[in-house]
């Protein structure tokens, strides 16, 4: 309700037809509106919800591009989600993101950067090298990345 304020419940629904499908339905107002109509944001933040406040959390997720479809609004309370659950549960997330907004949603020593040197990947934080020292108490990770700083750095360690 925080994020679709107009909505009023999303409920999965099953189909024991011929072939079991299983769907969703979103009201809002009087109308129920089924899964299919719904945006992609919508859905990915669904199963973003549902993979986060399930009774038994994985001790591990990873979700790719996890801003993709969602609005900086929506990407914040995700983020917030997360950070309450990463305390809480003992729940490790993983994202990629491309997105200088996720970015500054999180602190720099969170950061890592993944980087492929001869076809084999390299793991790095930014933090480390003393390239992003002047600039860490300054600007947030994602303006560090659009300025170049934490590229840089990363090319600094070895």
């Amino acid at each position: 309700r925080k994020i679709l304020g107009y909505g009023r419940r999303v409920d999965p629904r099953q189909d024991l037809g011929a072939i079991t499908s299983r769907y969703l339905e979103f009201d809002e107002n009087e109308y129920t509106v089924p899964g299919w109509m719904l945006s992609t944001g919508t859905l990915r933040l669904v199963a973003l919800l549902i993979a986060l406040r399930r009774p038994q959390p994985p001790t591990l997720l990873c979700i790719e591009e996890i801003e993709n479809g969602l609005d900086p609004r929506t990407i914040e309370l995700v983020m917030n989600e997360i950070k309450y659950l990463t305390t809480k549960k003992r729940i490790q997330v993983i994202a990629t993101t491309h997105s200088p907004h996720l970015l500054d949603q999180v602190e720099l020593d969170q950061v890592i950067f993944v980087q492929r040197r001869e076809g084999v990947p390299h793991f790095l934080k930014p933090s480390q090298s003393d390239h992003v020292e002047g600039f860490r108490n300054h600007f947030g990770p994602g303006r560090l990345y659009t300025m170049g700083v934490l590229s840089e750095a990363v090319r600094q360690i070895k």
